[in-house]
């Protein structure tokens, strides 16, 4: 079971908004994916102060939680 109960909820809402628009699950998941490699590529990259940290750290949380890790 999940921990975070109120982030998974948030989850399953954004994938169910977004299944019919994007057709399909396995896009979806797969698009998180090179989402969640894209910000953790640009946080690496590009994080050099508080404000870029926060932002990108975020993003990249974000894109992560999207593909299921849980």
């Amino acid at each position: 079971m999940c921990g975070h109960r109120p982030q998974f909820r948030v989850i399953s809402s954004a994938h169910a908004l977004a299944a019919p628009v994007l057709r399909g699950t396995r896009r979806i998941y797969l698009l998180s994916g090179v989402a969640a490699v894209v910000s953790g590529m640009m946080f690496a990259v590009l994080a050099d102060g508080f404000v870029s940290v926060l932002l990108l750290y975020g993003l990249t949380g974000l894109c992560s939680g999207a593909c299921g890790k849980c």
